[in-house]
């Protein structure tokens, strides 16, 4: 994988995202790990995205969620992902979700006005980049893209939340959280 030249950046709504999904089950063959960045609060939107996702891959699809491997001490999350790499033996694509455990508080990393990665997504992203794998790393935040996950990404889809009244009325937040709704997301 390495560094990417160019990132494809596309909105989930976007009509060049159908082009991206045809070309899917090609894009890892003989050039080592893809990368998917999918960064945003459209939790139904993310939901069909990842249906489709599933019907692609079908069994070859292994979901992790990062909740279980990062922790706050690098040793014992380098220790959790390396298992994960050794047992993606017979899967093509995996998806990882809760991607926003990678920073912050989570790790025991602040965040900063300017945002670096953090060792445990470094590391993570080096696993990934020495892998023949297909991966999306789910992140809600959409600030929690960093450069360093820019670089090394061949693709970034953002999931941004209607432009609605009813859209923009979910994201008042009352005294620092936010109150997310599971309604779906009219178009």
């Amino acid at each position: 994988m390495g560094t990417s030249d160019t990132l494809q950046t596309f909105k989930h709504t976007d009509s060049e995202l159908s082009s991206y999904m045809d070309n899917l089950p090609a894009s890892v063959e003989g050039e080592g790990s893809y990368l998917t960045l999918l960064a945003g609060e459209n939790r139904a939107a993310k939901k069909q995205f990842y249906e489709k996702i599933k019907k692609t891959f079908g069994n070859e699809l292994t979901e992790v969620d990062l909740r279980d491997v990062v922790t706050t001490e690098l040793e014992e999350t380098s220790e959790h992902i390396d298992r994960l790499f050794k047992n993606f033996s017979s899967a093509k694509a995996v998806w990882f979700r809760n991607g926003d455990q990678l920073g912050g508080v989570y790790t025991g990393f602040s965040y900063s006005v300017r945002r670096y990665a953090t060792p445990h997504e470094r590391y993570l992203l080096e696993k990934i980049g020495q892998s023949s794998l297909h991966v999306f790393l789910d992140l809600e935040d959409i600030h929690t893209v960093n450069n360093m996950m820019r670089r090394h990404a061949q693709t970034l889809i953002t999931f941004e939340q209607p432009a609605t009244f009813l859209g923009k009325l979910k994201q008042i937040t009352v005294h620092g959280s936010s109150f997310a709704s599971n309604r779906k997301a009219v178009k």
